[in-house]
């Protein structure tokens, strides 16, 4: 497997120990998704993650739609 250089930028507020699945995702060939169930910092960062390749596949999306999510009350 080569080595893939993930921008720290993009989950700096992030989680440390996510990275390596942001890590996987991006060296491998057929840029499979990380699929998350209930962790909503995938969530808050999922359109930086799609600007570096990486898709998000939400098993439980209604978890993470909330005020505190979406920017409201």
């Amino acid at each position: 497997m080569k080595a893939v250089v993930v921008d720290t930028n993009v989950l700096a507020a992030a989680n440390r120990s996510d990275r390596k699945f942001v890590a996987v995702a991006r060296a491998c060939q057929r840029r499979p998704p990380v699929v998350n169930a209930t962790d909503t910092d995938w969530w808050l960062f999922r359109d930086a993650l799609k600007r570096h390749g990486v898709e998000v596949e939400f098993l439980c999306p209604d978890l993470m739609v909330s005020p505190r999510l979406t920017g409201g009350n």
